[in-house]
């Protein structure tokens, strides 16, 4: 088994950054744990959902909903975003319409002690 260093993907990624190869420069970054860097190269060559995961990874829900959103897919994440952002009515209805019945009762639970 062979272990790399962080490092070694950060320099990985600085060189395919340095001769344009944005993808993979944004997937090694990440790979390195700059997910703050790969998060705005996704987004800017529209791998919108790669891009939705390194902003979650940066804790910026908001950033991530939107990635989300533009893919018009993996309604999980973007439920998982709403509950991210406290919006349960929201994570509510996508759980419901996934067939998620714990997930959409845990959203309920959490309006609930909300309005106590």
């Amino acid at each position: 088994m062979i272990l790399v260093d962080r490092k070694e993907f950060l320099k990985l990624a600085q060189i395919y950054e340095r001769y344009g190869y944005m993808d993979d420069a944004a997937n090694y970054y990440g790979v390195a744990g700059q997910h703050e860097k790969s998060a705005p190269m996704f987004e800017k060559i529209e791998r919108f959902g790669k891009a939705g995961e390194a902003y979650y990874k940066t804790s910026n829900y908001e950033k991530a909903l939107e990635m989300y959103m533009k893919t018009g897919k993996n309604k999980a994440k973007i439920a998982q975003v709403y509950e991210k952002l406290a919006e349960y009515t929201k994570a509510a209805e996508i759980w419901k319409e996934l067939g998620k019945p714990r997930k959409y009762q845990k959203c309920m639970a959490q309006l609930n002690s909300m309005k106590l």
